[in-house]
């Protein structure tokens, strides 16, 4: 197991903490289920890998908005010590329309969303880049689903350990 420390900034509400738990602790689909044993700290002043923030689209711009890839998008900014998850608060509360969800799963559309973009930047946070998507089959949680998924893309997914590549 690889032991990985994370704390929640101060702008993120307690109902947003409780439910990125749940995904991020989910043990048969989640990191754990790929030998990652995530930690949260609860003290402020104790040390740890890195700060999930869900930040207004403004503060985006300011921080990463010079990049245009970035923008619009959620971002681990890996050079930050801690790092930091920047997940950018519009698309938290409306997904982006591209983001088609698999219905057959037992998410609503906003919490498939929710999951995979916590996961997919925790991603590379644990030090993963982006996978490339196959026609018709599951998404790498690495792949960039906020860009779009569905049809001849690859069906969305939420969780690290389908298709774990």
């Amino acid at each position: 197991m690889v032991w990985f420390r994370f704390r929640f900034g101060r702008n993120v509400p307690e109902y947003v903490r409780e439910e990125m738990r749940g995904y991020l602790f989910h043990k048969q689909l989640g990191w754990p289920a790929l030998g990652y044993d995530l930690v949260e700290v609860l003290n402020t002043s104790r040390k740890c890998d890195v700060v999930i923030r869900l930040q207004p689209s403004a503060t985006m711009d300011e921080l990463y908005g010079d990049i245009s890839k970035l923008r619009g998008m959620s971002v681990t900014d890996s050079g930050a010590r801690p790092m930091r998850i920047d997940l950018h608060e519009t698309n938290w509360f409306t997904p982006p329309s591209v983001f088609r969800h698999k219905p057959e799963l037992a998410l609503t559309r906003t919490q498939q969303y929710h999951c995979y973009v916590v996961q997919h930047e925790m991603g590379h946070a644990l030090g993963y880049g982006h996978s490339k998507p196959v026609s018709g089959q599951a998404c790498p949680v690495m792949y960039q689903q906020t860009k779009g998924t569905g049809g001849a893309i690859c069906v969305a997914n939420p969780w690290p350990a389908v298709r774990a590549e």
